[in-house]
């Protein structure tokens, strides 16, 4: 099999459509879950529930905070559900300069970067977020403060721990 060789722009642009690939699978993958967002928020505010006590809850101070949480919450969710895509996409470009026994490793590649992400992403839900939150939460009962948690900010906080535990 004789290898052939890009150019400079010719790398360029199968790097551009691999991100432009890799970009519509997460634009269509957040469109479906745009449909799907009130779903996906209440799975994402369970474990805050689970450690408030009851007649507490989160709250909106803003007129476009529920609508623009829906867009961040479909967005996210697009990216953790599109990453099979996107890990195989870098695995396409990566793929041409890599010699020998090397290329045959694209299926196991793709299959244990895919479990990792969920797996972290999994393990931030039920292990670190719980503790979490039982914690913070704690301590406003410590300063005799009852806590009014503002969507917006719980979104922010969720997938801040959520990136670092991947």
């Amino acid at each position: 099999m004789a290898e052939s060789y890009l150019t400079f722009t010719e790398h360029l642009e199968e790097l551009r459509w691999c991100l432009l690939r890799s970009l519509l699978a997460v634009v269509v993958v957040s469109t479906v879950c745009y449909f799907f967002s009130d779903a996906i928020l209440a799975f994402m505010v369970a474990p805050l529930k689970q450690s408030l006590r009851p007649g507490q809850n989160l709250i909106g101070t803003t007129v476009t905070e529920a609508f623009f949480t829906e867009i961040k919450v479909a967005l996210s969710a697009g990216v953790l559900f599109s990453s099979p895509v996107v890990f195989f996409e870098i695995w396409r470009f990566v793929r041409p300069g890599l010699v020998g026994n090397e290329k045959n490793l694209v299926v196991p590649f793709v299959l244990c970067a895919t479990s990792f992400f969920v797996g972290g992403a999994y393990f931030c839900y039920r292990v670190v977020l719980p503790v979490a939150f039982l914690y913070f939460i704690e301590q406003y009962g410590t300063i005799g403060v009852t806590p009014a948690i503002r969507l917006g900010e719980y979104f922010f906080f969720f997938f801040v721990w959520y990136w670092r535990s991947e």
